[in-house]
């Protein structure tokens, strides 16, 4: 099992944590010691079945070590290069939070309200399903409006150099 199915699962992880090695051959172990545990392998007979199963349980694992990391207060994989630029803008470390917010707030300055609210929310620490539950908005439109913000700060902190 483990030979057979460690490239999909290896590189489904790999993928998911965007090359991170280390983090990805710890979750690789999870995923085989989930599948150990909870997979129904009578019910899976048909390998395209199994695959997509396996390949699930590893995105879902992946899923699970990024809310790990945010829950620990550290940095989102996808949120390190804001981060970066930001600390371009000046010295991170000795920003206030005041100041932090002010500049955040002229990051945001000619977003929308709404977009504005929930990437404030999600940079406070905030995870998705209390952002969606806050905004009226359903899991998934809260993770593409995320994502699409992010990408424009990071346009706009490129503009900026």
């Amino acid at each position: 099992l483990y030979t057979t199915v460690w490239p999909l699962v290896f590189g489904t992880v790999f993928r998911f944590l965007h090359g991170r090695r280390e983090l990805s051959n710890d979750v690789t172990q999870q995923v085989f010691i989930r599948l150990m545990k909870y997979c129904p392998f009578a019910e899976l007979l048909e390998p395209p079945v199994f695959r997509a199963y396996v390949a699930l349980t590893a995105r879902n694992a992946a899923h699970d070590a990024v809310r790990r990391v945010l829950n620990a207060s550290e940095v989102a994989i996808e949120d390190l290069s804001i981060k970066q630029e930001l600390e371009g803008l000046a010295s991170w470390d000795e920003r206030s939070d005041a100041e932090v917010q002010l500049l955040l707030g002229q990051l945001l300055s000619d977003f929308e309200p709404e977009d504005s609210r929930i990437f404030r929310m999600y940079f406070d620490g905030e995870n998705l399903p209390d952002i969606a539950k806050a905004t009226g908005l359903n899991y998934s439109n809260v993770g593409v409006r995320i994502h699409r913000i992010k990408k424009r700060l990071q346009e706009r902190l490129r503009q900026s150099e």
